[in-house]
């Protein structure tokens, strides 16, 4: 198997794993666990989002018929219409059978971000816009910002907490809000710079990622800003040479628990050196440094058979010591990994979304204030 061989199969196992957990029998169709085998009936709204761009992905490959992605997309985003939520946001964790909250999980904008970019792709792929356009009219932009520094909160649970203060994944953000004409403040969070890099807090690879696979941002600072942030995650890696040559460091499932504190230089606070890579990570890379991604994937999956299973390469790793390989799958990693596989092989997710008037607007509004 070639090394494009081995990209079209690890995409064509993403799909899978939202082909056969994502619910398709009760009232709350299309609502897609967060992650499997553990805790079955707990879905997320960024898995759903993901789901729903997997139907495009399906169709532009012949894994399924345009009708069928078409009715299963009209029946989510119909879902979606139901689910319980305030000003538009959504809570992050949601029961796959009642579509209630879950596991006492707040009431998360960015987990929204996502679930909104897979709305409006379908909206725009299967022409179901009079759908797509009310669940993203509906999003009060506004309610979730702090007026006092014109940001946006990071989450609300009885009250707001805590800001996207500094860069992080949360790009995709001012462009869905700037569409609106509700929220334009993308100059108002802190871009602290070292090496070239606009950074993240913890330094995690997946942060330089999220918004570039729904958003074709390769017009802008910040698709330069993952090139340069992906190359200090290699040399890093590299430089510790627990990692054997591969790189990956971000958030991620360990030995022991999640943990959002893996990371490469540079960032801003305290990082775990534990040596667990992300997979979804390093496959995420695709489209800023496709050469040195496709060298360490075809590495992985030849020395490490135990690396690839039921849908396809695993969350993570760790080669210091006794090799460890996670027995998890998350959505999130899955859906990631799968859009920017879609983007590298023929710009299908961003060809499609960037159709958006919406996303259009958005983005040039941020093009315009760089």
């Amino acid at each position: 198997m070639n090394i494009d061989e081995l990209l079209m199969s690890e995409m064509n196992f993403c799909f899978k794993y939202f082909l056969e957990n994502t619910n398709l029998n009760s009232r709350f169709f299309g609502l897609t666990r967060d992650k499997y085998p553990l805790c079955p009936s707990v879905a997320s709204i960024s898995a759903t989002g993901y789901s729903l761009a997997s139907l495009v992905i399906g169709v532009e490959n012949d894994w399924i018929e345009y009708e069928e992605g078409k009715k299963w997309a009209e029946k989510t985003l119909n879902t979606i219409l139901k689910l319980e939520n305030k000003n538009g946001f959504y809570h992050r964790y949601i029961d796959i059978k009642t579509g209630k909250s879950s596991l006492n999980s707040e009431i998360s904008i960015i987990d929204t971000g996502i679930l909104l970019c897979g709305v409006l792709t379908v909206g725009e792929y299967f022409d179901l816009t009079e759908l797509s356009n009310k669940i993203y009219n509906r999003v009060n932009w506004v309610w979730f910002t702090d007026k006092k520094n014109n940001q946006f909160r990071l989450g609300y649970k009885n009250r707001f907490y805590g800001h996207w203060d500094n860069y992080a994944e949360q790009l995709m953000l001012y462009v869905l809000g700037a569409g609106s004409d509700t929220y334009q403040a993308y100059n108002t969070f802190e871009k602290r710079e070292k090496n070239n890099i606009i950074y993240s807090w913890f330094g995690c690879l997946f942060t330089y990622q999220y918004s570039h696979a729904w958003i074709n941002l390769k017009d802008t600072i910040w698709f330069n800003n993952s090139i340069l942030a992906t190359k200090s995650n290699i040399d890093y890696c590299n430089k510790e040479k627990k990692h054997k040559g591969y790189f990956g460091l971000s958030a991620t499932i360990t030995k022991k628990r999640y943990s959002p504190k893996l990371g490469a230089e540079p960032y801003s606070s305290t990082i775990n050196k534990d040596g667990t890579l992300s997979v979804s990570a390093l496959l995420s890379s695709i489209v800023f440094l496709p050469n040195e991604t496709k060298e360490a994937v075809i590495r992985l999956y030849s020395d490490y058979p135990n690396s690839f299973g039921k849908y396809g390469f695993v969350t993570s790793f760790n080669l210091r010591g006794k090799q460890w390989f996670s027995d998890e799958y998350l959505g999130i990693d899955k859906g990631t990994t799968m859009v920017m596989l879609s983007n590298y092989f023929n710009n299908t997710i961003w060809n499609v979304l960037m159709k958006n008037k919406n996303i259009q607007k958005g983005l040039e509004y941020i093009k315009t204030t760089i």
